[in-house]
């Protein structure tokens, strides 16, 4: 689909093939930089947005941003809005398609991205990093942080995909256990 051709234009490190939290973890080992940020294909960061998360990133900090819809209905600014209240208040800590955190993360914690899990990879990594390595969360309050395109929210179903995302979010964070 394009991604790793408009991906090079943008990126220092393009890591591709295989599952995704394997190219996350190949690019953090290639990288050289103090700053990891991690973006879905689906997402485009917003100008100027890499700048600002580089200045407020240093050791033990993990975070996201605010998102804003491709698609300009009400339900899709709805659905964002809800998810980034959620991340704001801190009720979810990862449900995001932009990350970002400091590479000693990687480098001296050791704290990759578990190679095996498809869902909640980036909870995973905080509660890791919170845990081993003393680590904060943030949430970089930038309006329009990143664009999140929410195609598959309408080709399944905003419904269907707020159903499926609120039994992970309560076997995660309620129960505690893996989906």
């Amino acid at each position: 689909d394009g991604t790793d051709e408009i991906a090079e234009k943008y990126a220092d490190i393009v890591a591709s093939g295989g599952k995704v939290n394997n190219a996350r973890n190949s690019g953090a080992r290639a990288a050289t930089g103090e700053v990891f940020v991690f973006i879905d294909a689906d997402s485009v960061p917003n100008f100027g947005v890499i700048p600002k998360i580089e200045s407020i990133v240093t050791e033990k900090i993990v975070g996201t941003c605010s998102a804003v819809p491709s698609s300009k209905t009400i339900k899709a600014r709805i659905t964002v809005s809800l998810q980034n209240l959620a991340r704001r208040t801190r009720l979810i800590r990862g449900m995001s398609n932009l990350f970002f955190c400091h590479a000693s993360l990687f480098r001296k914690y050791n704290i990759t991205y578990n190679e095996k899990r498809n869902l909640g990879e980036h909870h995973e990594h905080i509660w890791r990093a919170r845990k081993k390595a003393g680590a904060r969360y943030v949430y970089l309050n930038i309006p329009a942080c990143y664009q999140f395109a929410v195609d598959r929210y309408e080709r399944v179903g905003y419904f269907k995909t707020f159903r499926f995302w609120t039994r992970f979010f309560w076997t995660v964070y309620i129960m505690r256990r893996d989906p």
